[in-house]
């Protein structure tokens, strides 16, 4: 169903990102630290996104992961709204016809 413009709440540019968000458990190798026996150091939070066809992370401030939580889900939902569109103009396009997939086209 198509949206009105009055739902339609796009986020800025500066509020998404493309990435995962993870948490890391760490040994720190001191000899009587109790990571030794198990008790890992953490969790820390790292940021994760391809660029270039090469994997970056980037440490993130348990102050920030929140934000980046929420810019990760404006991401999604800006997705879904572009498929979402995508889905409404094809099946203008076909006059108002279902879509169907690909293997659907009439010879």
């Amino acid at each position: 169903m198509l949206r009105k413009k009055s739902e339609i709440n796009l986020p800025g540019l500066e509020d998404i990102l493309k990435g995962s968000l993870f948490k890391r458990y760490v040994k720190c190798g001191k000899r009587h630290c109790r990571c030794k026996e198990g008790e890992l150091h953490g969790p820390y939070f790292y940021f994760s996104y391809i660029k270039d066809k090469k994997i970056y992370q980037i440490y993130i401030p348990k102050s920030k992961v929140k934000e980046v939580k929420r810019k990760l889900k404006n991401y999604d939902n800006l997705i879904r709204f572009f498929e979402e569109m995508n889905f409404l103009n094809v099946k203008k396009l076909k006059g108002g016809k279902n879509v169907k997939g690909k293997n659907s086209a009439k010879k």
